[in-house]
């Protein structure tokens, strides 16, 4: 039988619209954070224009995805069932009861191969991001699993996978969540730094006679005004 827009509304409604929010917010993190620290290039210019405060927000950036994705792969129920979470098991409770139980099963393993691959961010959450755990905290042999880039990358892609299965069984097209659009992203950050740092050096070279007043005026009027295919975000 075939199903409609209307059908996914009254099946999942508010549900599956904010779960589809929390993933395209996790790739948009994601996104910054690849465009921000993704080259030694942009690293270099960003810690050139303010080290520390950089570093933070690195920091922040990423903790912030690994929880994200925790949320997401959180059971459908908290400690002693008191408290639903809005995560992918919940979402897939709310399945109606004619649902294909076909659909049921293939979302069912792709949430425990996301929970796989995510195993580490669970452990880092629990014992860094959301408590203090004294033993990883002071213990030099209890150590945290790092984070690399295809530790993020492929559970996003299942990620994707599980959102994208959904979207099929109702039959609209799949959202592109790694194309999200960030407006005045990273990029744009790093453009208007770099420009910024190459107006400071042209003024150092006048202040220093390296050159002449006019020849530091017209080098930082050819300074480009925007980035190049840039489009004016929000």
């Amino acid at each position: 039988m075939a199903r409609t827009i209307a059908d996914f509304h009254n099946h999942l409604g508010p549900i599956y619209v904010e779960i589809d929010q929390d993933v395209t917010r996790v790739h948009a993190y994601w996104k910054l954070v690849t465009q921000l620290f993704g080259s030694q290039e942009s690293v270099a210019i960003l810690n050139n224009a303010a080290g520390f405060a950089i570093r933070a927000i690195q920091d922040c950036l990423i903790d912030s995805v690994i929880l994200r994705i925790t949320k997401l792969t959180d059971p459908a129920q908290a400690q002693r069932g008191q408290f639903p979470n809005l995560s992918f098991e919940y979402l897939i409770g709310k399945l109606p009861y004619d649902a294909d139980a076909a659909l049921r099963k293939r979302l069912r393993k792709q949430l425990n191969i996301i929970r796989k691959s995510t195993d580490n961010f669970r452990l880092i959450r629990d014992k860094r991001l959301a408590h203090r755990d004294t033993a990883y905290a002071i213990d030099s042999d209890q150590i945290l699993p790092g984070i690399t880039r295809k530790s993020i990358d492929d559970p996003l892609q299942r990620i994707r996978d599980f959102m994208h299965e959904i979207q099929r069984y109702y039959e609209f097209e799949g959202t592109v969540y790694q194309m999200v659009e960030l407006g005045r992203d990273g990029d744009h950050l790093l453009f208007h730094l770099l420009c910024g740092k190459r107006f400071i050096e042209l003024h150092e070279d006048v202040q220093l006679g390296k050159l002449t007043k006019d020849d530091g005026f017209q080098r930082i009027q050819e300074l480009p005004k925007r980035e190049p295919n840039t489009r004016d975000g929000p």
